[in-house]
């Protein structure tokens, strides 16, 4: 249910710190480099496999960057799929989608724009009980 308080972190994915439990986590259009990319799957990782509560996730990517496909490069991913596979839960996985009617602004942008956009997503754990 998604009824009730809605409370949002920020939070450095590069520090040391441990994820706080949640019940979301949202990496929205933040891969721009192999490098934040990997830590964004590192902590994907760590979220699943490390948490007493399974977390759901929305990751968006809609500039589709080469070398930030972390679900490849990153060797902790694969361990992950190994034991999503062991509980029976389903592997994280890519999905094309198109948004429609986007509004958005950008560095080089002086207004808001609307726009439609493809996007890879990773939609997932909204099915665990």
């Amino acid at each position: 249910s998604m009824s009730g308080v809605v409370e949002a972190h920020y939070f450095d994915i590069f520090s040391e710190t441990p994820l706080p439990e949640s019940d979301i986590i949202i990496a929205a259009d933040v891969l721009y480099n192999p490098e934040l990319a990997a830590q964004v799957g590192r902590r994907i990782y760590e979220a699943i496999s490390k948490n007493d509560t399974i977390p759901k996730l929305i990751v968006t990517d809609s500039q589709k960057f080469h070398g930030t496909d972390f679900l490849v490069g990153v060797k902790e991913l694969k361990e992950l799929s190994s034991l999503l596979r062991e509980r029976g839960l389903e592997e994280l996985q890519w999905e094309m989608r198109q948004l429609s009617q986007v509004r958005g602004s950008g560095v080089l942008v002086d207004e808001d724009q609307t726009y439609d956009v493809d996007v890879r997503m990773i939609c997932w754990g909204w099915d665990i009980q």
